[in-house]
């Protein structure tokens, strides 16, 4: 069976080696982008130096300029030229370059005037015509950096505004690959939090099927011992006895019962049956309803049970009999984590247009890493002994789902060896 450094172990070799497959991948990405822009790039100076030879034989002018194509920035060129051209001129001759040189690609192009020093027109050819701002010729100049206006000869500057876009789908398979990679790692890790959620889920059932087994094979154990007793003839003739073993009988059969009671609970709240009818309720006359048989049980265990109620606003609306049991099983809880000397502190107050009830006890607390599972279902604070103190671990699950379901909120505070707060808040009536 694995254990959970092995298959952390596991997880993170995966992980690494598929982390170093993507960056091996963007390296040649990145590899292949500046090849096919350097690639197309020189096609594109190719088909504009071109261009610039028809366009000095246009005004008779038979000397070339010494590389008259200058590429200012991946997707933008300027051309030196002897004479301007028409816009039309300029636009049939790009094109029929380009086309030449398997260029279709959307493009703006400018003409510089050094005689006036400005920008003539520009135009922008738009493969999606329906687009009407740049349908054609557009009377205001065209966004090109300013330094490249600064030339003693005339020239054009030629801008390719999807460059960007044009190389990416030139890569086509590269980047389908990558992008099958990065889902392939996605889906991995879904895989490893899938694992580790169903390996805690196992190790959960696992602690709840023995914690199960201690809580229901004691009672019955009790039962058998009574109910044998009970059969013997020496002790029937002995009605003390047979009150004893009666009150042990009913005792057991009742704790049986409310251990089944808190697992049907949690069923029925796991599928949304619980009939919450909702009233008027002061929680400080429900506090004073429990204050009474929790005091006995905590004087029995030799403990102190305080109870500040500084709440001026109590009222909420609820239901009394699950908040009733919110009370009794955070108090509980607290009495069984306090240690040998428990004190309680169960305290009401308002914050803002909602009350606050905390129940803090002065036991050695929870561990930081136990603190965000106290409320998953089955969950129990590891104590070294899984026996040593009874339930379920269905308490904490329980008292979240019904202050949830009364659109309230808790939360926990807890201190090494200084003990834990369990603190609820719940809106008032007044502002329901």
């Amino acid at each position: 069976m694995l254990t959970n450094k092995r298959l952390r172990t596991i997880a993170f070799l995966a992980v690494l080696s598929l982390g170093g497959l993507v960056l091996i991948q963007l390296y040649w990405i990145r590899k292949a982008h500046y090849l096919t822009s350097s690639q197309f790039g020189d096609r594109v100076t190719l088909a504009l130096t071109s261009v610039s030879s028809h366009i000095n034989r246009f005004h008779q002018d038979s000397t070339s300029v010494f590389e008259p194509v200058n590429r200012m920035d991946d997707a933008t060129f300027s051309v030196s030229v002897k004479g301007l051209v028409g816009v039309d001129f300029m636009r049939n001759l790009l094109q029929v370059e380009f086309s030449r040189f398997d260029i279709e690609q959307s493009f703006s192009f400018a003409m510089y005037d050094c005689f006036t020093d400005s920008i003539q027109w520009y135009w922008y050819k738009n493969i999606e015509t329906n687009d009407p701002e740049f349908s054609g010729l557009v009377a205001r100049p065209l966004q090109f950096p300013q330094d490249a206006f600064t030339s003693d000869n005339h020239f054009f500057v030629v801008h390719f505004p999807h460059w960007d876009s044009f190389i990416f789908r030139q890569m086509g398979l590269m980047t389908i690959t990558t992008l099958g990679i990065l889902v392939v790692m996605g889906i991995f890790a879904y895989l490893v939090i899938l694992i580790f959620k169903q390996k805690r889920l196992n190790e959960i059932r696992e602690d709840f099927i023995n914690n199960m087994t201690h809580e229901f094979k004691t009672p019955i154990a009790t039962l058998t011992v009574a109910g044998e007793a009970l059969g013997r003839d020496a002790v029937n003739t002995q009605p003390e006895k047979v009150k004893k073993y009666g009150k042990v009988i009913l005792d057991e059969s009742n704790r049986l019962k409310s251990q089944v009671e808190n697992i049907l609970k949690m069923a029925v709240l796991d599928a949304n049956r619980t009939k919450m009818d909702m009233e008027p309720i002061s929680m400080h006359t429900l506090i004073e309803q429990i204050r009474e048989p929790f005091l006995v049980r905590i004087q029995a265990a030799g403990g102190q049970f305080m109870v500040l109620t500084a709440a001026t606003d109590p009222m909420v609306m609820g239901n009394r009999d699950h908040l009733a049991n919110v009370l009794f099983n955070l108090l509980d809880n607290a009495l069984k984590y306090s240690g040998p000397s428990p004190v309680i502190r169960l305290e009401t107050r308002n914050h803002g247009k909602k009350i606050e009830i905390s129940v803090a006890d002065n036991g050695k607390g929870i561990p930081k890493e136990a603190q965000r599972h106290v409320f998953e279902k089955f969950y129990r604070v590891p104590t070294g002994n899984v026996h040593n103190v009874k339930g379920f671990g269905l308490g904490l699950s329980y008292v979240k789902k019904i202050v949830q379901l009364h659109e309230g909120k808790i939360r926990l505070v807890s201190k090494p060896e200084r003990g834990t707060s369990f603190i609820i808040q719940l809106k008032t009536l007044k502002n329901v």
